[in-house]
């Protein structure tokens, strides 16, 4: 994967470009970027006399339904909701939809929603660990950072400040009987000797210290700015991933899922209100009925935030009602009974919103003309900016 900048014509060989230090606006980006992990920290301080290994409803609504849950589906506005994007990317949505269904009932069905489970978690933490580093490329190509090392030092310390914490999940010094992403089925798929722990919690110290070194010697020697965006972007990487490794289910909910949930919601709101509103002003006849709707959706922020929470509702419904089977029934629902197989199918289907919106981030962040106001959202009208290998952002 590579960064924003180097999709940029010339590479390093161009002169840089800096732009306002902020992605969208100043407000924007602290409330995208910043409040998140701050009220992350509230929350821990509340929630301390909850029990650990449970998450009490009114909690998970708020922070699981209408930000975790509810952030999946803003993927339909970047994506089938745009009539433009649909055109150029249809094959890719086919796999998206039914392809990645049909591998989801293959696992589910034939191998257990056990490996089903393991699975989308190991594929969840990629895509979590992989978002920070997106919108730090964000930040570095507002600054015009295009160095070939400086982008090597950046994307491994950032994607270390993941991949450290999980490999000390798997290396607890009191062994868990299971891994704990969903807290639903899944399990580890490699374990770790207890004496890994130590090393790894020092390599998750040592590696962002000498990162800033690295910086701090680039601007004392060779004059170099730093990048306050890209050092907090950083920074909370390393904190989300240390704190959201907790063994407190809520607190590993508030840091992961909060955090990683708005900054999507902002992102997304953001990318396609600026294509929209630039669609209708050039090429207003050029949209289509679909485009027209998704123009209404976003029209202001509580109409795209209530869409989206009502099809996080609508799919928990289905969980509670084909899978859990754990809060109606207590509340004098008669549910009726699903075998083992009928479950399993549920889950295949009720399982793809969440792995269709891991696999479209994958190309859909990606500075390419496959999609259609992406450039527009982040980059100023400056004709000697062109796209040239649409290189990923997120």
């Amino acid at each position: 994967s590579s960064c924003a900048a180097w999709s940029l014509a010339g590479g390093r060989d161009s002169p840089p470009s800096p732009m306002a230090p902020w992605i969208i606006s100043p407000a924007a980006d602290v409330f995208g970027f910043a409040i998140p992990l701050l009220f992350s920290f509230v929350i821990t301080a509340c929630v301390r006399s909850i029990d650990p290994l449970s998450i009490p409803g009114y909690w998970w609504f708020l922070l699981g339904t209408c930000i975790d849950v509810a952030h999946v589906y803003g993927t339909l506005f970047r994506t089938v909701l745009d009539s433009e994007a649909t055109s150029q990317n249809w094959a890719l949505y086919i796999v998206a939809g039914p392809g990645l269904l049909l591998v989801s009932l293959f696992v589910n069905m034939c191998l257990g929603v056990k490996v089903g489970w393991t699975l989308l978690a190991y594929y969840a933490m990629f895509h979590f660990a992989k978002q920070p580093y997106g919108v730090l490329c964000l930040y570095k190509v507002r600054m015009g950072e295009r160095d070939v090392a400086d982008h090597r030092w950046d994307y491994w310390t950032c994607m270390l400040g993941a991949i450290i914490p999980i490999l000390i999940s798997h290396a607890p010094s009191e062994p868990r009987t299971r891994l704990r992403w969903f807290n639903a089925h899944e399990d580890f798929l490699f374990r770790l000797p207890p004496s890994a722990q130590t090393p790894l919690e020092a390599l998750h110290v040592v590696v962002p210290a000498v990162w800033a070194s690295r910086l701090l010697w680039q601007y004392c020697v060779r004059g170099k700015q730093v990048n306050l965006g890209k050092v907090w972007i950083m920074a909370t990487q390393y904190i989300i991933w240390k704190f959201g490794s907790s063994e407190h289910l809520l607190t590993g909910l508030a840091f992961h899922n909060v955090c990683h949930g708005i900054a999507s919601i902002v992102l997304v709101w953001h990318v396609v209100r600026v294509r929209l509103d630039t669609w209708r002003r050039e090429h207003p006849s050029t949209m289509k009925w679909v485009d027209k709707l998704n123009d209404a959706a976003l029209a202001a922020p509580w109409r795209y935030m209530t869409l989206m929470v009502a099809l996080a509702i609508l799919e928990e419904l289905g969980w509670e009602f084909l899978v859990n089977q754990e809060i109606l029934p207590d509340r004098g629902f008669d549910l009726p009974d699903f075998t083992e197989r009928q479950q399993a199918l549920a889950t295949s289907f009720l399982m793809l919103p969440q792995l269709s919106h891991y696999f479209l981030d994958c190309f859909i962040w990606k500075m390419a003309l496959k999609n259609p106001g992406l450039r527009e959202a982040f980059l100023p009208a400056d004709p000697s900016l062109v796209v040239k290998h649409g290189k990923k952002l997120s």
